[in-house]
């Protein structure tokens, strides 16, 4: 058991070296060699209901779509949890085991990943991007 686990590692550790067009093509490699691999081990099976995953799906959804929607004003952690129709610790709980993140750090990444966006497509300088 491991052996999967040191290819993949050597294999991972190779890529350093490649140029982009390689890595891409060892990521595939990898990747074909973990789905064809007998060696896995089933994480957190217990309890698992699709029923209950598609209503966190859902639930997950609204807060992202508002969270896009709304990411330039404050946006309070109450707002979530009454978009979501859950009491703040129920909808902290639900989105840090969902998105694995507490809603401060949800919102945060939303507004980096907005803002790095947009400093790639724009030749403007930072200041003006806050604008």
């Amino acid at each position: 058991m491991g052996e999967t686990k040191k290819a993949i590692g050597i294999k991972i550790e190779a890529m350093e070296e490649q140029f982009q067009l390689e890595q891409l093509l060892s990521m595939l490699s990898i990747l074909n060699e973990l789905e064809l691999s007998k060696e896995s081990l089933v994480l957190n099976a217990k309890n698992f209901s699709l029923e209950m995953q598609i209503q966190h799906n859902d639930r997950i959804n609204a807060v992202f779509n508002y969270v896009k929607d709304h990411f330039q004003e404050h946006i309070a952690l109450e707002e979530g949890a009454v978009l979501v129709s859950m009491t703040v610790p129920s909808f902290c709980r639900n989105l840090k085991i969902i998105a694995n993140k507490r809603f401060t750090k949800f919102l945060y990444d939303y507004r980096l990943v907005h803002a790095s966006k947009l400093l790639a497509e724009k030749a403007i300088s930072i200041t003006e991007n806050m604008l």
